[in-house]
């Protein structure tokens, strides 16, 4: 993968994934979560774990670590 598309995860994932998970979190409920059974809480935790993810397999491209795991 290219440095250009690392940097767009990241950049499309803090978007997409963190800013939301963190509102959630903070207590904010957006229109169709407040309607759900689903509990928000857990649902912006797992927005923020998955962002993690994503962050830890893009820095470790752009660092240009071996991948021969």
């Amino acid at each position: 993968m290219s440095t250009w598309a690392s940097w767009t995860l990241l950049i499309a994932g803090a978007a997409l994934l963190l800013a939301p998970g963190i509102a959630v979190l903070l207590g904010w409920r957006p229109g169709r979560l407040a309607r759900a059974d689903a509990p928000p809480r857990l649902l912006g935790a797992a927005g923020v774990t998955l962002y993690g993810a994503v962050l830890t397999d893009e820095v470790a491209r752009l660092a240009e670590a071996p991948s021969d795991y």
